[in-house]
């Protein structure tokens, strides 16, 4: 089984994410680091130690960074994940210990730990492996992979969700964003051009509550979000976004990707605003072409994903 860290703002698609994660026998899921985004860190925090708990995990947990890097701190979408992160449902954090590191030495140390094996799964804005980064710069020669759920390239047509440029991971910290993405490491960005297309529905929600305990317990967290899609969107159900980026790295036949230079607007009113470039030595005005090439996934065989899923959690 291939060692994973998750990076993530419990958030209720967070949840479905660790649970498919923490299910699946073709990962081992070795850490989880907390960030703010969906709820302030000491939420998310909370959130990830209940998630642990509740998932029956024995690994640890750290804290991780309560506002971007920059200093900027977003308000949390309450409106879409509920006052307590997980669809007001109640969390309970149980037993489980917090690490004392920080989620940065926490990254640096499980790296170190499965040198050239671990892979990073980040699941909301990128301040804990900007600070990683910055804390050991040779991270990217120990970590295997790097995928990351957040961003929006136009393959689609489809627009941010936080601002008509933006999506909101990147939003959140797009100075973040852009250091991991002009760092060299094996990076692929799942961003809103597939999530988007990936729509668990009624009938998909009802095949995770009958799958298992697991999936009950997601389908009573999940229905604040599913609400919230319905009556501000019009959507028969929502996207799957972060459950895409784990669908990912556990088969990435199928998404398409693109590859290519990527950049983050830092500043103004396209901060977080994500670019792609093809060829970026054509485009010498925004100084690319030392930038490494990465993916961004570009298309995605949504019903699969969604089958994964259901069979994970079915599983389990």
């Amino acid at each position: 089984m291939r060692p994973i860290l998750i990076d993530t703002d419990p958030g209720i698609d967070d949840a479905m994410a660790i649970a498919f994660a923490a299910r699946s026998p073709a990962v081992d899921l070795v850490a989880i680091t907390s960030v703010a985004g969906n709820a302030p860190i000491a939420t998310t925090t909370y959130n990830a130690l209940s998630l642990v708990s509740r998932f029956e995990l024995d690994i640890p947990v750290a804290r991780g960074a309560g506002c971007a890097i920059d200093g900027v701190a977003s308000a949390p979408p309450t409106f879409v994940h509920g006052d307590d992160g997980l669809g007001n449902t109640a969390p309970v954090a149980g037993h489980h210990e917090l690490a004392t590191e920080s989620a940065a030495e926490l990254i640096v140390a499980t790296a170190r730990r499965f040198p050239q094996q671990l892979a990073i799964v980040a699941l909301g804005q990128l301040s804990n492996l900007a600070l990683a980064l910055r804390l050991d710069p040779s991270l990217p020669e120990l970590v295997a992979e790097v995928v990351i759920m957040g961003g929006v390239f136009g393959f689609a047509g489809e627009p941010g969700n936080v601002t008509p440029l933006a999506e909101a991971n990147t939003h959140g910290d797009p100075l973040a964003a852009d250091l991991v993405f002009r760092t060299a490491w094996p990076l692929t960005v799942v961003g809103l051009d597939v999530t988007m297309q990936t729509i668990m529905r009624a009938k998909h929600r009802t095949a995770m509550q009958r799958a298992s305990d697991t999936g009950a317990y997601l389908y009573d967290v999940s229905a604040f979000y599913d609400r919230f899609y319905r009556d501000r969107h019009g959507l028969d159900g929502f996207p799957v976004h972060d459950s895409s980026a784990i669908a990912y790295l556990l088969d990435p036949t199928l998404f398409r990707t693109r590859r290519g230079a990527l950049l983050a607007h830092c500043y103004g009113p396209s901060r977080g605003q994500t670019l792609f470039v093809a060829d970026p030595a054509t485009h010498t005005q925004l100084s690319l072409a030392k930038r490494p090439l990465h993916n961004a996934c570009s298309d995605v065989r949504a019903d699969d994903v969604l089958a994964l899923f259901h069979e994970t959690l079915k599983a389990s």
